[in-house]
């Protein structure tokens, strides 16, 4: 899989025309962003002057790899054009190896084409290179995440090179200066408003949302212009379709009719003139902005990270709007101490005023990180933890413990009446941010306190934002570093930083533990925490999910005594829909809102200077919470299932007046209730507002039981729905099934049920599979309750799986539809190791038997091999784990295989049941690598393991896992089906394998 890494380069500035754009970042003072692939260690990136002029030189080993790439980051985006040439300006050495330099071009849609130049005929010294685009005609092939259209959706931007050479020995070197774009035939532009850069609609400024066409000709332009605004559920709201010859600077404007609720509008517009159309993707959301307000937060603190210091002064005052726009009160960003104090001359502090200026004077405070990157005089010398990060980044270094202090202090004397929180690093757990030992980080927390305290002593000293509760061995200086290190500087924070970035169970997962050594060191009471920097990114489309994470992980941080809550970040750090570290944000790069933006506003619109009360019991996974609104009167109830995929209706009691429901779009529906009961259909993230509330209400019983999954078979078997009543009134109730292909279901839809108080009723249904069904099936439905409330049910279909008995037929495919599971902390520097594709890993799996043994062949596809392990182990890295239960056995059995780097097979058993050993069980396996893939042959023999021939005919459940290590510990888990891997073995989960 790809790894990125940005590694600086110093440019000139270009001064270009109207129709010539320069494509490189000319808002950084100091330096752009080259991003080098970290899987081929052969091309290495620097600033140089080569003849007077200076540039970036690419140098590459050739014996490592065929060809070099690189892309650009922060890649700048070209205006709508028809037809235009790009311009690099290349010096070529005596003696070139390099045969093409090749431009990677990315559309709006995540589309990449490459135009291939060759450029063994240029002469040596600097040359200027042409590429012509037209985007009349399609792509010469593409790839990405997008719909792979051919098409240059505009706007388009130049994303990165590949250097190709041809000559596999000796070192190569290139060099590149200015890159331009020069546009030839200028497209009608295509703009939307909404009266404020983060395309954000306000309630009274409905008629300020307008899309508007411009043509860039002298001339009258014939087009034929169109909208369609679609909501997040692609139900289109509106549209225009006109056929209009558009006047020189006289654009044609579309005002959008007003949305009937809040949420997110997606646009497509589109102008067709000249044998080419341009279409454009927009956005924007329709809310009641919560902010900017004035002073500092009170109450619990909602903030946000922002990485603004990073880009122009244009730039930091949209975040800074942006952020105070939702309601944010409270922006996270670091100090940048080699700006302030680049030599240990110089302590200048006016850069850092200017940039927290703007959002202080929106009403933001800011949270301010101490650690990172010391200047270059400042380091200690001391040498890294783990010298091969280093090697990657220098980032994270050691400072000189007293020289950090002595800043710390002078810093807090002039700043510390304005800074509220200051932190003393950035994860220190991890050694990509702190590449020293945890001593030497206690040491810096004790300094970092006297320091800041002598100077300020109000100032809330936060300890380094943890990573998460125990990070792995390879990531972290020391195994249980949380732990350790609030034990050893105790005395030496008032809070506790913790990020824990990921999805809600992990996230309570971490907060539990990290509470649990709170208790443990005897600090409740004594110290608060902080949840500082946590998200959940976006990726693969999946904004609504994080936009639910969002909601639960601020609110869950409350409920457990949190003081804050920083979302990790504010703005997307690049377009890639793949790459996690593109799509933590709540606005798109090009600062249009995501659902989660909405979702932040809503919650500083109901609950900011709010009060948390308590915790609801409810059955797991079901969450829900009791909040007092500011303003006295109001109770409100959060509540939600913890992934998101469970609904369940509870009926809520003690309602003393109205009910009304709030989505994370801040749109209120009316409840309705009977006898101070409303039914609540809890499953998403959701609250109810219950209006002039004196006396806490109550969830009653759970009222619907559903089987955890269902065992299809080809002959009808049945499962029951458990219906209660727990209130005192009479309910009606029915059930109404989904159809689903091939499988058949009696009852579809049942008759009305009326249960009296507190009766309970078991309904039966029978379930056939006329043939087999997809791995993922699953029987969806609804319950009505009453007249108008309805529980959508979601139950997995389980299946007998007849296999092929020939181990070159597959039974099972493991790909991108398969369950799968990250184990990395999701954390920005960690993205690149995120699954990517079915060439990062996928596989095959067969079944058979033959001669008493159960045959089992898997082929692994795996871009990067690795397995370092042997024995208990193997599972850290490359390997194969299976599990299956044979009928009778008090457990199931859990095995699994590796090819090791030294080409030997290891092998091991984790799990045997009762009166079998598993030391003297013997499994035979053959393993062979070949390019990227792997295939293992397994062979157990049926008495080993007690298994017989009746067993595989009347089926047994079987599950296999993939783990993937691509760089120092195990990322990725793909499974056939969920339940192995972490934790209990679930083989109800399992699909049942059959021989006929």
């Amino acid at each position: 899989m790809k790894r990125l890494i940005a590694i600086l380069f110093a440019c000139s500035l270009l001064s270009f025309s109207s129709d010539q754009v320069s494509l490189l970042d000319q808002h950084l003072k100091t330096a752009q962003a080259f991003i080098a692939d970290l899987d081929s260690p052969q091309l290495k990136i620097k600033s140089d002057t080569i003849e007077g002029i200076k540039t970036t030189r690419f140098d590459w080993d050739s014996t490592k790899k065929a060809w070099a790439e690189f892309g650009i980051a922060r890649a700048t985006e070209i205006p709508p054009f028809i037809r235009g040439k790009l311009l690099v300006q290349v010096w070529i050495p005596d003696n070139p190896k390099a045969t093409a330099l090749n431009p990677r071009i990315t559309d709006a849609d995540n589309e990449t084409t490459q135009l291939i130049k060759p450029i063994t005929d240029l002469k040596p010294g600097w040359n200027t290179l042409e590429y012509l685009i037209d985007t009349t005609k399609k792509m010469p092939g593409s790839w990405g995440d997008g719909r792979n259209n051919r098409l240059y959706d505009q706007p388009i931007r130049v994303s990165g090179f590949s250097i190709s050479y041809r000559d596999r020995e000796n070192p190569g070197t290139i060099a590149i200066g200015n890159i331009e774009f020069q546009i030839l035939e200028r497209q009608t532009t295509i703009e939307l408003e909404t009266g404020n850069p983060i395309h954000i609609l306000k309630p009274g400024d409905e008629n300020q949302a307008k899309i508007i066409w411009t043509s860039p000709d002298k001339t009258p332009k014939r087009q034929k212009l169109k909208a369609i605004v679609k909501d997040t559920q692609n139900n289109i709201v509106a549209e225009c379709a006109v056929d209009t010859i558009l006047q020189p600077d006289q654009p044609f404007t579309w005002i959008i009719p007003k949305p009937e609720a809040f949420g997110l509008f997606h646009i497509t517009a589109s102008a067709t003139g000249n044998g080419a159309t341009y279409e454009r993707e927009m956005r924007f959301g329709y809310m009641e902005p919560q902010g900017p307000t004035p002073g500092k937060s009170t109450g619990f603190g909602f903030g946000i990270q922002s990485h603004a210091p990073w880009h122009s002064v244009d730039i930091q005052r949209k975040e800074a709007f942006a952020l105070a726009l939702c309601g944010a009160k409270i922006a996270r960003r670091n100090v940048e101490w080699r700006k302030i104090q680049p030599t240990k001359d110089v302590f200048d502090t006016s850069l850092y005023d200017s940039q927290v200026k703007l959002f202080e004077d929106l009403g933001v405070e800011i949270q301010l990180n101490f650690g990172g990157n010391p200047p270059e005089w400042a380091r200690s010398g001391k040498a890294p933890y783990k010298p091969e990060v280093a090697k990657r980044s220098t980032y994270g270094l050691h400072p000189i413990p007293q020289v950090w202090g002595d800043f710390v202090h002078r810093f807090m004397l002039k700043n510390g009446h304005r800074i509220r929180f200051v932190e003393s690093w950035n994860e220190p757990d991890l050694l990509g941010f702190a590449n020293f030992s945890l001593d030497d980080y206690v040491e810096l927390m004790q300094i970092f306190y006297k320091a800041v305290k002598s100077a300020s002593p109000d100032t809330i000293v936060l300890t380094g934002g943890f990573a998460g509760l125990q990070m792995p061995e390879a990531h972290s200086s020391h195994p249980d570093y949380f732990r350790e290190t609030i034990k050893r500087a105790k005395g030496h924070f008032d809070s506790i930083a913790f990020h824990a970035h990921g999805n809600l169970q992990s996230y309570i997962n971490q907060i539990e533990g990290m509470l649990e050594t709170i208790k443990a060191n005897d600090l409740q009471g004594k110290v608060t925490w902080y949840s500082n920097e946590t998200a959940w990114p976006s990726t693969h489309g999946r904004e609504h999910e994080q936009a639910e994470i969002l909601w639960k992980k601020i609110l869950y941080c409350w409920s457990r005594g949190g003081i804050a809550y920083n979302w990790y970040d504010l703005r997307n750090d690049g377009y890639d829909t793949t790459y996690g570290e593109h799509n933590f944000g709540l606005i798109t790069k090009d600062f249009y809102p995501k659902q989660s933006y909405l979702a932040y506003n809503t919650l500083a619109k109901i609950f900011k200077n709010g009060t948390y009360v308590r915790e609801f019991t409810l059955p797991e996974p079901f969450q829900a919470f009791l909040f007092r609104h500011r303003d006295g009167k109001d109770l409100i109830v959060p509540s939600w299932s913890i992934s998101g995929k469970e609904r369940q209706v509870f009926p809520l009691a003690g309602i003393e007046n109205k009910a009304m429901m709030i989505d994370i779009f801040g749109n209120e529906t009316e409840l309705e209730t009977t006898n101070g009961i409303a039914f609540v259909n809890i499953g998403s993230a959701q609250a109810i507002r219950l209006i002039d509330q004196k006396q806490s209400p109550q969830f009653l019983t759970s009222m619907f039981q559903v089987p955890a999954s269902i065992l299809a078979e080809t002959r009808p078997t049945t499962f029951t729905i458990t219906i209660q009543n727990p209130t005192e009134h009479p309910l009606d109730n029915q059930i109404a099934w989904n159809p689903v292909p091939n499988l058949q279901l009696n009852p579809a839809k049942t008759s009305v049920i009326q249960l009296q108080p507190k009766q309970t009723k078991d309904i039966e249904f029978s379930i056939a599979a006329q043939k087999l069904l997809p791995q993922d099936t699953t029987l969806s439905g609804t319950i009505t309750v009453g007249s108008k409330v309805k529980q959508t049910i979601t139950i997995p279909i389980r299946q007998k799986i007849v296999l092929n008995n020939n181990l070159d037929k597959p039974d099972f495919i493991l790909d991108e539809n398969s369950p799968r599971r990250s184990t990395i902390v999701n954390a920005p520097h960690l993205a690149h190791l995120a699954w990517k594709d079915t060439d990062d890993l996928s596989g095959t799996v067969a079944i058979a038997h033959k001669d008493d043994k159960l045959l089992i062949r898997v082929k692994v596809k795996d871009d990067i091999h690795k397995q370092p392990y042997s024995g208990t182990e193997i599972w850290k890295a490359d390997s194969i784990q299976f599990a299956f239960q044979i009928p009778n056995q008090t457990l199931p059995w859990e095995m699994g295989c590796a090819l090791h780097q030294d080409n030997s097979v290891k092998t091991h058993i984790w799990r045997a049941p009762k009166g079998f050993d598993s030391k003297d069980v013997e499994f035979q396996v053959e393993a062979t690598h070949k390019a990227s893939t792997t295939q293992f042959d397994i062979a157990i023999p049926f008495d080993a393991i007690g298994l017989k021939l009746e067993h595989l005919k009347d089926g047994i459940p079987f599950n296999l896992l993939l783990n993937d290590n691509d760089q120092d510990a195990r990322e990725t888990m793909l499974t056939i089906a969920p339940g192995l891997g972490r934790g209990t073995i679930e083989t109800e989960k399992y699909p049942m394998i059959v021989i006929e």
